[in-house]
């Protein structure tokens, strides 16, 4: 009878040990598996790119841009260096507001819209804003956030 209780106990610890191992092979991610974007993640990122543009600095600004980003679904990186450039150029301040309304992360990135306010005032004093929708593809790049695709327009 002992023998039968010590192999019934050997067997339910058996047991309870692939439970558990399979339980923490479901928990822990694989080495080299991507992490899910955060959500926080995603809004420091946004936060960190309205304060870069509102800077006027160009190459800190274009360093939230991959390589291959896309602006309004027809503009390459160079393009988009180009425009912001000559934004930079004529600039004197830039005041630019964002309001996330939704964020959908992924385990390589995430999807982000919401709404801007952007007040640009020039050298001679002059100033307009533009407002409207605003959405970017975000994915990993390097380690950090970049922004693949971003599409915006402006209320008319």
């Amino acid at each position: 009878m002992k023998r039968h209780t010590s192999i019934f106990i050997s067997s339910l610890i058996s047991i309870f040990m692939l439970i558990s191992s399979l339980a923490l092979a479901q928990i822990a991610p694989e080495p080299g598996a991507p992490v899910k974007v955060t959500e926080q993640e995603v809004r420091l990122f946004v936060e960190d790119y309205t304060k870069s543009f509102t800077k006027l600095d160009l190459e800190p600004y274009m360093a939230f841009f991959s390589k291959g980003a896309v602006e309004n679904r027809a503009f390459p990186f160079a393009d988009i260096r180009r425009a912001y450039q000559k934004t930079v150029q004529v600039g004197h301040s830039i005041q630019y507001k964002v309001d996330i309304l939704t964020i959908q992360t992924y385990p390589d990135g995430a999807f982000v819209s919401g709404r801007y306010r952007l007040t640009q005032t020039f050298q001679k004093g002059r100033a307009r804003a533009f407002q409207g929708n605003i959405q970017w593809v975000l994915i990993h790049e390097g380690g950090a956030l970049k922004i693949r695709e971003i599409n915006y327009g402006i209320d008319r």
